[in-house]
């Protein structure tokens, strides 16, 4: 049984600008009823066009995204793991930005695994949460791991973590371009 993903909002953003072909291709391989973003992931890619002048070449491309992908609703549930993450982070003095625990919290809520490339700041979350990184060299990570309670103490480069090399088209790949039912 194919376990659902929700992509975080830089994995999204990769997908978006075609900045990765490795992504592109895990995309393809799973279903696209078993991917998801979270209404947090999708509210910073609204705020992010937002910030863009009204016809910039991404408008078209955020939005065939967030057609093209399901959006979970945030929930009472969430909210509970994200009080949880939060009081962990924040106590042990390793507090991760507000909406990456919320997306963190809503992937746990939602069972399903998180796609990021900031596996480095999410592995600091004690909560059994399973983390894929899509973006990394298949012979570096298995393509599903849930991180280990043992890696908080890995150090955090201000940079986070690399980004893909970037592709010549701008526009959504044809993985996500299947339209799907909004719940």
């Amino acid at each position: 049984m194919t376990r659902l993903h929700m992509l975080d909002t830089d994995i999204s953003s990769y997908i978006i600008k075609r900045r990765s072909h490795a992504i592109e291709a895990k995309l393809s391989e799973i279903p696209p009823s078993y991917v998801c973003i979270s209404a947090v992931t999708r509210a910073e890619l609204l705020y992010g066009l937002k910030l863009l002048p009204p016809g910039h070449r991404l408008h078209v491309a955020v939005r065939r995204f967030l057609r093209n992908v399901r959006t979970l609703p945030w929930d009472a549930e969430a909210a509970d793991y994200y009080a949880d993450i939060c009081h962990q982070l924040v106590s042990s003095g390793q507090p991760i930005g507000e909406l990456d625990m919320m997306i963190a919290a809503h992937s746990l809520s939602a069972g399903a695994a998180l796609v990021t490339n900031n596996t480095r700041h999410y592995s600091r979350i004690e909560a059994p949460l399973t983390l894929v990184n899509w973006a990394e060299a298949p012979a570096v990570a298995p393509e599903e791991q849930t991180k280990a309670p043992e890696d908080h103490s890995e150090p955090i480069s201000p940079e986070g973590d690399q980004e893909p090399p970037e592709s010549a088209s701008g526009d959504v790949p044809s993985a996500v371009e299947t339209p799907r039912r909004r719940e």
